[in-house]
C-alpha cells in the first residue's frame, strides 16, 4: 500500500476548490423542481454544549445525508430522523462577495469543505456557527463565542487560536463559490429541520480507507393517564395534552382516546408529530405510545486483509490519517489497533450506555373538562406536569421480534407503562341563608321578635329524611349538622355542584310571635349549587329565607 506525500495534499486541496465551483452565476438563487430524497443520520457522539442566545445544544451530535452529500441543519433546537422525505426548495450560488448571513453560510461551508476536509470535527463547529448564523448572531464577538465553546470540547487545532480560527473561517482570501441547496420536509414539518446541503462531491478516492460500523435499536414507552371524579369514577371527554421534548430521538408517536386507536404501528412515522392532544374515553382513559431509536456513533477500523499487509510505518501513516486527515479521536472513534474486533467491542460499549442513560421527559396538560361543568382541572396537570421515564419504563422486541405491549389484551395496561391517575374535584360552595320577616316592610323583626336562634338541617332527597352529605374548609366529606341563624343568617358547610340539596327549618326562633305550628308542618327549601361556571372550588353564594314563602331555588 503507497502512502502519498506533499504532492497528494496538494491535488486534494485543489480538487476542493473546484468541488464548490457550479455553473450557476455568482450569488444566484434558482427555483428547483420537486426533487424528493430520503435523509439518513448518523450519530458523531456527544460532542459538548453549545448556547447560542437562549437556545442550547447539547448530548449527542448528528450527521446529515441528504441525496448524496452531507448536510447541516438550520434550526437550532429541531429535528430530523432517519427517513424523512425532503423537498429541495432552492439552489444557491455564493462566493467571496456575498454578504449577510448568506455570505457567512458561505465561508463555514467553504471552510469545512476545503480547509477541514470535511472532517467531524469541521462539522461539528461548522454546525455550530450555521446555527448562531441562522439565530442572526452573525457579530465577531457571537461567533468567536462559539468557536470558544466548541473548541476545547472538540479538541480543535490544538495550536491555533480563537481568533486564527475566526480568521481561517471568516476572513478567506482570494476567489472562491459554494452552491448550497435548500431542502424542506414534505408532510409534516412542525418541529422539523429545514436541511442545507453543500452541492459538490464527497472527497476524492484514496489509496487506503477506514471501514466504519454502527449501530441502532428501537424501544417504546407508554404513558396511559386515568381521569376519575372524587367518586372514583371514570370521566369521559377531559382534554388532555402530551408534550414530547426529546424530538431527535421520538421516531413515532400515537395515541389511543375516545376517538379511535393507535392506528400506526410502525417504528418509523415520516409526519411524526411531538405533541399530541386527545379526550378520555366514558372510562377515564386516554393513553400515548412513544417509539424511540438509539444509535451509536461509527467506529473506524482498517480490514483485517489492509492490516496484515501493512507494515509498521504504514500502520503508523495509517493512524495519522485518521487522527489528521479525518480528524478522529483515538480511543473514542476508533481503537488503538485499528481493528474491527476493537470497534465492535467500542459500540457494544456505547449502545449498553445509551440503554443504561434512556430518559425522556414529557409535559402532560389537561386543557379542559370539557362537558363536565360541576368539576376543575386538577392544579397540577393544568399547569403542566413533568413526567421522566427511564430505563425502567422502557422496552425494545421480544426475541420474536414482536413489541410485548401490542401482545396484551390492553396494550396500555402492559407492566411497563407508566400510569398515572388523574382526580377531578367537584367544584363546592357555601350557601348563605338570610332569614326575613315577610310581614316587616323592611324585612326585619321588630320589638321582641327576634329571627336568631332559628335551627335549619340540610337533606338529600325531597322528603327530607337523609341527611345531606357537605365538605369542610380542606373538601373532607362529612353529614351535615344543624345550621342556627345569628343576625338573621346562616352559611352552610360546603355544598357540592351539581347536586341538589333540601334545607329545612327545624326549630323555630325563639319568640313569641312565631312557632313550628303557626308556619304550617313544614316549610321545604331546594338548594342547587349551581356554580359551574366558577373558577374555583369555593364559590359563596347568597339565599334569602322568607318565612311563609315557599318557593324555590
Amino acid at each position: 500500500m503507497k502512502i502519498k506525500g506533499k504532492s497528494k495534499r496538494i491535488l486534494l486541496f485543489v480538487l476542493a476548490i473546484v468541488m464548490l465551483c457550479g455553473m450557476i452565476p455568482s450569488n444566484a438563487t434558482v427555483a428547483n423542481a420537486a426533487t424528493i430524497a430520503t435523509v439518513s443520520i448518523s450519530s458523531l457522539g456527544r460532542k459538548g454544549t453549545v448556547t447560542i442566545g437562549s437556545k442550547t445544544k447539547s448530548g449527542t451530535w448528528w450527521q446529515i445525508h441528504l441525496n448524496g452529500k452531507k448536510a447541516f441543519c438550520i434550526n437550532l433546537g429541531y429535528t430530523c430522523h432517519s427517513g424523512n422525505t425532503y423537498a429541495a426548495e432552492e439552489t444557491n450560488h455564493w462566493n467571496q462577495d456575498t454578504g449577510g448571513k448568506n455570505g457567512c453560510f458561505a465561508k463555514v461551508i467553504r471552510w469545512y469543505v476545503i480547509a477541514k476536509r470535511r472532517s467531524n470535527k469541521g462539522f461539528v463547529l461548522s454546525q455550530a456557527l450555521i446555527w448562531s448564523i441562522a439565530e442572526g448572531r452573525t457579530s465577531e464577538s457571537q461567533l468567536k463565542d462559539v468557536i470558544k465553546q466548541m473548541k476545547a470540547q472538540i479538541n480543535l487545532s490544538p495550536s491555533k487560536s480563537i481568533n486564527e480560527i475566526y480568521s481561517d473561517i471568516f476572513e478567506p482570501s482570494g476567489n472562491w463559490t459554494a452552491d448550497v441547496t435548500i431542502w424542506q420536509k414534505t408532510g409534516n414539518s412542525k418541529l422539523y429541520q429545514k436541511i442545507l446541503t453543500v452541492d459538490a462531491d464527497d472527497e476524492p478516492e484514496i489509496d487506503f480507507k477506514p471501514s466504519s460500523i454502527s449501530d441502532s435499536t428501537y424501544y417504546r414507552q407508554r404513558i396511559t393517564v386515568m381521569k376519575k371524579d372524587e367518586d372514583r369514577i371514570g370521566l369521559g371527554g377531559i382534554q388532555f395534552t402530551l408534550d414530547a421534548d426529546d424530538l431527535d430521538y421520538l421516531y413515532s408517536f400515537s395515541m389511543s382516546d375516545r376517538d379511535g386507536v393507535e392506528a400506526n404501528n410502525g417504528d418509523d412515522d415520516n409526519d411524526t408529530s411531538f405533541s399530541m392532544t386527545g379526550y378520555t374515553r366514558d372510562s377515564g382513559r386516554i393513553a400515548y405510545r412513544m417509539t424511540y431509536k438509539l444509535e451509536t456513533m461509527e467506529y473506524y477500523y482498517y480490514p483485517d486483509s489492509q492490516l496484515e499487509k501493512m507494515s509498521a510505518d504504514e500502520k503508523k501513516a495509517a493512524k495519522k490519517y485518521l487522527t489528521d486527515e479525518m480528524e478522529l479521536d483515538e480511543g473514542v472513534e476508533f481503537a488503538s489497533d485499528m481493528t474491527k474486533d476493537s470497534a465492535q467491542k467500542m459500540m457494544d460499549q456505547e449502545m449498553k450506555d445509551l440503554k443504561n442513560d434512556i430518559s425522556n421527559s414529557y409535559t402532560l396538560t389537561e386543557n379542559s373538562t370539557g362537558d363536565n361543568k360541576h368539576i376543575v382541572l386538577d392544579p397540577e396537570y393544568a399547569a403542566g406536569k413533568k413526567i421522566t421515564l427511564k430505563k425502567e419504563n422502557s422496552w425494545e422486541r421480544n426475541s420474536d421480534g414482536d413489541w410485548p405491549d401490542s401482545l396484551e389484551e390492553v396494550p396500555s395496561d402492559y407492566s411497563g407503562a407508566y400510569i398515572t391517575g388523574v382526580t377531578n374535584h367537584y367544584k363546592k360552595a357555601t350557601v348563605n341563608v338570610i332569614k326575613v320577616d315577610n310581614y316587616s316592610k323592611d324585612k326585619k323583626a321588630h320589638g321582641s321578635a327576634s329571627l336568631d336562634g332559628a335551627q335549619f338541617q340540610l337533606y338529600s332527597d325531597f322528603a327530607c329524611t337523609n341527611k345531606a352529605t357537605v365538605y369542610n374548609d380542606n373538601g373532607i366529606a362529612k353529614t351535615a349538622g344543624v345550621y342556627t341563624t345569628k343576625n338573621a343568617e346562616l352559611t352552610t358547610d360546603y355544598l357540592r355542584s351539581g347536586c341538589t340539596y333540601y334545607l329545612k327549618e327545624i326549630t323555630a326562633p325563639k319568640a313569641p310571635i312565631w312557632s313550628l305550628l303557626a308556619r304550617g308542618c313544614r316549610v321545604f327549601r331546594r338548594i342547587s349549587a349551581l356554580v359551574a361556571g366558577a373558577d374555583s372550588c369555593s364559590v359563596k353564594s347568597e339565599y334569602v329565607w322568607g318565612w311563609g314563602n315557599c318557593s324555590v331555588f
